[in-house]
């Protein structure tokens, strides 16, 4: 084969393979600027330092990379890394970048004050008050009375 020849059959060959070289680079560069995903976790911190944070969450516990570009919110306020203490409730959104979790968002849940001792609802109460019966007696809070049926307490009877 001389090499003329040769290069006839290269270039018969490349201009053979020219659309399917294009659309491997396509679908190469597709695969290379997929969009970042990004993935919510809830837990409580269990240690900070400078670049990163560990968080508790279910089935063990999960470090998190932050970067100058992870936004730190405290109910609508926006705070910083510093402000992130141990055992805060956190709500963190993260992409992977390999194997590592980098935060992008982190919303620090507000401390909700505890309901006092024997309050089922969270001491939110209205006072208790008396209320009066068509017959002119007082009735404990707890009890309605019954007007409907013609009196209140102790009209079923007479």
């Amino acid at each position: 084969m001389t090499l003329g020849q040769m290069r006839k059959a290269v270039i018969s060959f490349s201009a053979k393979c020219k659309p399917v070289i294009v659309v491997l680079i396509l679908c190469a560069g597709a695969f290379a600027f997929t969009p970042r995903i990004a993935l919510p976790k809830r837990g409580a911190v269990a240690s900070v330092d400078e670049k990163t944070f560990t968080c508790r969450v279910k089935g063990g516990n999960w470090t998190y990379q932050a970067t100058p570009k992870t936004a730190y919110w405290l109910g609508n306020t926006q705070v910083h890394l510093s402000d992130l203490t141990v055992g805060a409730d956190v709500r963190v959104t993260y992409h992977l970048s390999g194997k590592d979790r980098v935060a992008d968002d982190v919303r620090i849940n507000p401390k909700v004050p505890a309901a006092p001792r024997g309050s089922a609802s969270g001491g939110t109460e209205r006072p208790q008050t008396q209320v009066p019966a068509p017959n002119g007696r007082t009735l404990p809070p707890q009890v309605k009375p019954n007007v409907a049926a013609g009196g209140g307490a102790g009209a079923r009877g007479r």
